[in-house]
């Protein structure tokens, strides 16, 4: 009997040691779900996407000011991109690349302005554009 109660006090160190590591091994799986990758890059791709959906509301704003004709979209399947929406033609969704030159100098303006009244909150914007219309 005093073996049989060593074993079942041996039993409930162990289960107890158990406990506090199936509880660690959630915890860190919570953190991989949500952060992925050692890098970090799943964490990271889910903050683009919401400063990226921030970023078109901004650029939207500017853009109605500028001509009710377009806004902008952001293409579910392909990350950070965008569709533009042609009002005037019953609201087709056309792709960046099949736009004007003046077309795009609007959305470019547009995403423009749109990055700088974000940068105006006071929210870290590491970008730069480039646009190789003026040389």
């Amino acid at each position: 009997m005093d073996q049989d109660s060593q074993i079942r006090e041996k039993a409930k160190d162990t289960t107890a040691l158990y406990d506090a590591q199936n509880d660690r091994t959630i915890r860190f799986a919570n953190l991989n779900e949500l952060i992925g990758q050692s890098n970090g890059g799943k964490f990271r791709s889910f903050a683009q996407t919401l400063a990226f959906e921030r970023l078109v509301v901004k650029a939207n704003l500017q853009l109605q000011k500028m001509t009710p004709r377009y806004l902008l979209n952001p293409d579910e399947g392909a990350g950070l991109s965008i569709d533009v929406i042609d009002n005037y033609q019953g609201g087709l969704i056309r792709p960046v690349k099949n736009l004007s030159g003046g077309e795009s100098f609007l959305v470019s303006l547009a995403l423009a302005l749109g990055l700088s009244m974000m940068a105006s909150e006071n929210v870290e914007v590491n970008s730069l554009f480039l646009d190789e219309g003026f040389g």
